[in-house]
């Protein structure tokens, strides 16, 4: 039987989206490109769009094993190291 059921879109009990841009955009500068945290937020977030859009629409070169694989390994090590609590995180998952 099931008692609790736990439910996070981002940002409502952690916020990850700040280390997820933060990973994006240091792994594209590995491979040569620029990117903005508001042109992550942009095409990531708002217009929930993916890394094979982002390739096909700016008409870039890049090796998307290698992305995926260092892009992953920056964010699970930001997630270890910066991963914060939203305010009254704790008390809801008490409630």
């Amino acid at each position: 039987m099931i008692k609790a059921l736990l439910f996070d879109m981002d940002g409502l009990l952690v916020d990850t989206e700040p280390l997820l841009c933060k990973s994006v955009i240091q792994t594209l500068e590995k491979q040569g490109i620029k990117l903005t945290e508001d042109n992550y937020y942009s095409h990531w977030t708002r217009d929930g769009k993916t890394i094979l859009d982002f390739i096909k629409e700016k008409n870039v070169r890049i090796d998307v094993d290698k992305y995926t694989k260092d892009k992953e390994d920056r964010y699970l090590e930001a997630l270890d190291k910066s991963l914060n609590l939203m305010p009254g995180a704790i008390e809801k998952i008490d409630e």
